[in-house]
């Protein structure tokens, strides 16, 4: 009957989001990590490039060129690969006043409704992202002093924010289903 078509429509999207190795939980945490050691590791690379940049000027009153605009682009991969770790390890800023004083299950609800519109607005973002890329390539946008293409920015813009909306995509399942997150922090 009925039951047992929905039961199956449902079954394999609750295999996917269990917290199994092989599944898409693990291997979408897996990619998030990845993203924040990349954004890390750019953010070492900004980190040299400015004590470079300060070196030279002081030592050898010869700044060099295009550090600004080295550094306004190398700060979008350090933005917007933090932000997906961010939100999975939970390492953002919230105030809790729901859980204290509600029952379990308002609280998971209200959890469910609030990863759901941050999901949608997320996700609006990274559309409008999108149309940002496609009108960069479109007008060949470029930075100021050295003319460094921005789409490949806005690209990692959109991988970043893709990673993120998938993150509480998940984060949204996990709070509709009752399922505990994992604590990241241990």
């Amino acid at each position: 009957g009925r039951a047992d078509w929905t039961e199956l429509q449902v079954r394999p999207i609750i295999r996917l989001m269990t917290n199994d190795r092989h599944t898409f939980t693990a291997k979408m945490e897996r990619f998030v990590r990845l993203l924040a050691l990349i954004g890390g590791l750019v953010l070492l690379c900004l980190m040299c490039l400015i004590v470079y940049s300060v070196f030279m000027r002081r030592v050898f009153n010869a700044p060099p060129l295009g550090v600004y605009d080295m550094a306004e682009v190398m700060l979008i991969p350090v933005v917007f690969f933090g932000l997906a770790y961010t939100g999975l390890t939970k390492g953002h800023i919230a105030v809790d006043l729901i859980s204290v004083f509600a029952k379990r299950s308002v609280v998971r609800w209200s959890d469910t409704i609030i990863y759901f519109i941050c999901t949608c607005l997320v996700g609006l973002l990274t559309w409008q992202i999108y149309k940002l890329f496609r009108h960069s390539i479109k007008i060949d946008e470029v930075t100021q002093m050295v003319e460094i293409p921005y789409y490949p920015f806005i690209f990692i813009m959109i991988l970043g924010g893709v990673a993120f909306t998938l993150v509480l995509l998940m984060q949204t399942w996990r709070a509709y289903r009752g399922i505990e997150e994992p604590d990241y922090h241990e």
